[in-house]
């Protein structure tokens, strides 16, 4: 569930279908997790087949609000710009630079949320890589717009007649570090629309002034972009990384049993590029079917970066007691020289996601968290960082894998360790 950007009715939709499908269609032998996508990723259930359990995560879910949808925000915008033109915005002045302050703080702000948002995903597709074989997200959200400047660009040009400085700031936000991840730890997207069926008027409701000629290019490209700027990350998460993406329906449930359906009958296949040049460049891939009235759906291809893997040190640190249970600290370290830093000289940084999993003697899971790691540049000396738990006395098996956020770069590393 992503509550960065789905309004609060949605979502509720969202968790209701949820709820619908572990009912009716859920077999005994499915695995399923739940997760919600903030600030971060929070994990509500670790994978179980107990479909009790499910159903009470899910009922918790719904005592939690989201912040404000994407929906919220650009009908915020809209009503900004309809009192611009009306000389009532609270900020007075001139109407048009009313409306240019007015686009400009929803442009930063969508801009600033961005990256938080693409992180949020690539730490759920990291912490997903941890687990052996193939997983399937079914992602429900409203959908976030990719390009807020192009957004903020077609707004004021429907109500004032353009700012061509923001036509010429836009910027493409992509998904390729979610997609790239998805793809090397075996993760597949299937999209639902938590929104359902986009009936909405494209141009706001009876209270705003509409844009003063609605037949006109600037207006059309406009309400468009209202339309349907959201849907694209929706259909880019599931058609990069061989998917589907399920729009334009209010039977959230369906769209779920269809996505779910859709895994049964998969099959994976290899193979040797004739170009094995890892040039950076995007290869297409197409698999055709000779069996007629067959249609094969894969990804979309993959782009020719050389993935390295680096070594990860770890050390179990002395234990300290805390009452029935110990704090266990474990160190890890890396060698500076296998990341790729941004930045110059002593202000270098990286940004590392860092995925662990502790499970006990019986392979139960104890815990399992993504976190970010800003790393500044150490010089000559290791990059390190600490991970504790609280545990009670027994023998523990712990995974970590660290991934340069930038290059998808990796190192992995299981230890274990004996809590006396």
């Amino acid at each position: 569930m992503d509550d960065s950007a789905t309004s609060y009715v949605d979502l509720q939709r969202s968790l209701r279908a949820a709820a619908a499908w572990v009912r009716k269609h859920k077999s005994p032998t499915d695995q399923v997790a739940l997760f919600s996508i903030g600030s971060g990723v929070r994990v509500w259930q670790p994978f179980t087949a107990d479909r009790s359990l499910l159903l009470r995560r899910l009922r918790a879910m719904t005592r939690e609000r989201p912040a404000d949808s994407e929906g919220d925000r650009i009908r915020d915008l809209v009503r900004q710009l309809s009192d611009c033109r009306g000389f009532t915005h609270p900020h007075g002045g001139n109407g048009l630079q009313c409306a240019t302050d007015a686009v400009r703080e929803f442009k930063e702000e969508e801009t600033d949320q961005l990256p938080d948002r693409i992180a949020s995903l690539r730490a759920l597709v990291e912490m997903l890589g941890l687990f052996p074989g193939h997983k399937t997200v079914l992602y429900l959200g409203d959908g976030f717009l990719m390009n807020p400047g192009q957004f903020a660009a077609y707004a004021i040009a429907a109500y004032f007649g353009g700012a061509p400085d923001l036509a010429m700031s836009t910027y493409p936000y992509t998904l390729r570090p979610v997609t790239d991840a998805a793809l090397r730890a075996n993760v597949t997207f299937y999209t639902i629309d938590a929104h359902g069926l986009r009936v909405d008027s494209i141009m706001g409701d009876a209270s705003q002034e509409h844009p003063p000629n609605m037949t006109g290019p600037a207006a059309v490209d406009f309400a468009v972009e209202r339309q349907h700027a959201p849907e694209d990350s929706l259909n880019d998460l599931a058609w990069d990384t061989g998917g589907l993406a399920l729009t334009n329906t209010n039977d959230l449930a369906r769209s779920i049993h269809v996505a779910v359906g859709g895994i049964a009958g998969t099959y994976y296949a290899s193979y040797q590029p004739t170009e094995i040049r890892l040039d950076g460049r995007y290869r297409k891939i197409t698999i055709r079917s000779l069996r007629p009235r067959v249609r094969v759906r894969t990804r979309a291809g993959y782009y020719a970066l050389p993935v390295r893997e680096f070594p990860v040190r770890a050390k179990v640190l002395p234990f300290r007691r805390n009452g029935s249970r110990f704090l266990v600290p474990v160190r890890f370290s890396l060698n500076p020289s296998v990341l790729r830093w941004r930045g110059f000289g002593s202000r270098r940084h990286d940004l590392l996601v860092v995925a662990h999993t502790l499970m006990d003697s019986h392979q139960r899971l104890v815990t399992q968290r993504v976190q970010e790691l800003d790393a500044a540049y150490p010089g000559s000396k290791p990059v390190k960082f600490e991970i504790g738990w609280n545990l009670l006395p027994g023998a523990y098996r712990g995974v970590v894998e660290i991934t340069e956020a930038r290059t998808s770069d990796f190192g992995d590393l299981t230890f274990r360790m004996r809590v006396p």
